[in-house]
């Protein structure tokens, strides 16, 4: 998100926010980080009480995995997923699937010398037959999917990244060890990001 659209929505946001997120919040010694963090943490809980009847932003009990992964009190059976760059924050909800998102900036950087450890040899054929001025949109494409995917299942990102191939993740439907998922883009008007989001089709 940009630095003055944060700077409109924090003093909002910090109204949304938890006693423990106030508290964490103030260890961020950069003032524009802990706004950063406000607005996010602030808009993430506003979205949710959408969909938690009765329950206001600051009293939203959210709880973590082992992995990372922030997760409501199963019972609700509300599903959520949220990632930010720097100009975006999306936030996926649902309440029926498991969800996992990923959007992230296009610098105009080389991943090359990690594209090995996170491209499947079918993602790596298609990458390596791009042109110069395509292959970083087409490595954060297939970044974004994998992390989405990992998302989705609550397991954090993996160390053998290259083992999960999701050239095929735009298909209507799709199997991945055993299990069926979909995948989608999501369109980020006139900001410079790749974005995907995840569903599981297993989980009810």
């Amino acid at each position: 998100m940009k630095n003055d659209v944060v700077d409109e929505l924090a003093d909002e946001c910090i109204s949304f926010l938890s006693e423990r997120d106030l508290n964490s919040i103030t260890m961020y010694r950069i003032p524009s980080l802990a706004r950063r963090m406000i607005v996010t943490r602030g808009l993430t809980r506003k979205i949710l009480s959408f969909y938690v009847d009765g329950v206001p932003p600051d009293r939203i009990c959210l709880y973590t995995t082992s992995y990372g992964k922030p997760y409501l009190e199963p019972s609700l059976n509300v599903y959520f997923s949220l990632s930010h760059c720097s100009d975006a924050l999306v936030v996926a909800v649902s309440r029926k699937f498991d969800v996992g998102v990923d959007i992230e900036d296009i610098y105009g950087q080389s991943h090359q010398n990690i594209v090995p450890f996170v491209l499947s040899d079918n993602e790596l054929e298609i990458y390596t037959g791009a042109d110069a001025g395509h292959k970083e949109s087409i490595f954060l494409t297939f970044w974004t999917r994998k992390e989405a995917y990992v998302k989705c299942l609550g397991i954090g990102l993996t160390d053998n990244l290259n083992r999960i191939d999701t050239s095929n993740f735009l298909s209507k439907q799709i199997v991945f060890q055993g299990k069926y998922f979909e995948c989608f883009s999501i369109d980020v008007p006139e900001m410079n990001c790749i974005s995907h989001l995840v569903v599981n089709a297993n989980s009810t």
